[in-house]
């Protein structure tokens, strides 16, 4: 359990960018490859999908779930121009781990074997106070008791089979009975806001900086609630990835990619990752 939980810590923001900075790229390898279990010399790239699969195989982490629904929820389904993914996305006093936006909003909160329900019924009600889909995304071993826990919620249920594939068990119903102005409005950052402040009232509020955020807070309460919603989901649909060419690119390893979509890659950084991933250790 140690080697894997070591194992599980490479796929992180922290290692990646070790590999890229001149300073720690060593130590960043040498944590790579104290796990192999062969002297012959890899490919780094190949030393990650090893890795990866028996993450797959024998430790689901939260990391496994998410990569997988980046490829089953996202790439393999819309365009990343008409898309986008946010990920530990703060709503209220949760993070969500997984939101999918295009045409609507969708939360995806994940439990992996590893995890408890402590704070699901926390989450879930946070939640629904920004968007109208959400989906609870479980092993197969989970699926019984959270179906029966979700048995009359509009939560949807989509289960991470032992084949390492999603399936829908229950489709999220549309529920926007509590949906509420403060939460929407919040996430957006400042720039954001008093854009769409102005766009609907045609000014922003001529106050000291301090007062600014109150008082456009006040005046999107005037706003239909799925009216904030919906142009809070096209704001947020601007944050898109710089290089969505090079993530879908084969020279991206697949056991890679959510953390490649999560740091937001520029060029001359996928052009470093792909020539160390290429390298033989």
């Amino acid at each position: 359990m140690d080697e894997l939980r070591r194992m599980s810590a490479l796929f992180s923001p922290s290692l990646v960018r070790g590999l890229l900075s001149e300073h720690d790229n060593e130590r960043s390898l040498k944590r790579l490859n104290h796990l192999r279990t062969d002297v012959r010399p890899v490919r780094v790239g190949t030393l990650f999908d090893r890795y990866y699969r028996r993450l797959q195989l024998e430790y689901r982490n939260e990391y496994v779930f998410k990569n997988t629904l980046l490829h089953e929820q996202l790439l393999q389904k819309y365009k990343l121009s008409s898309t986008v993914v946010l990920d530990e996305f703060k709503i209220a006093a949760s993070k969500a781990d997984f939101i999918l936006l295009n045409g609507e909003i969708r939360v995806f909160e994940v439990k992996t074997d590893l995890d408890n329900f402590d704070k699901l019924d926390k989450q879930i009600a946070d939640y629904r106070r920004f968007a109208s889909k959400i989906y609870l995304v479980v092993t197969e071993r989970l699926a019984d008791r959270v179906s029966q826990r979700l048995l009359q919620s509009s939560v949807g249920i989509i289960i991470y089979s032992d084949s390492g594939h999603l399936i829908t068990k229950k489709v999220a119903e549309q529920d926007d009975s509590s949906l509420d102005h403060s939460v929407i409005f919040k996430v957006l950052r400042k720039a954001e806001y008093l854009e769409l402040i102005s766009k609907h009232f045609g000014r922003v509020p001529n106050v000291p900086n301090t007062r600014v955020f109150s008082e456009c807070l006040t005046l999107a309460r005037e706003l239909p609630v799925i009216t904030l919603q919906n142009d809070v989901r096209q704001i947020l649909r601007r944050r898109n990835i710089r290089c969505p060419e090079l993530l879908i690119s084969k020279r991206t390893p697949t056991s890679l990619k959510h953390l490649c979509y999560r740091m937001n890659l520029t060029f001359s950084q996928y052009q470093d990752l792909f020539r160390i991933l290429d390298t033989k250790q």
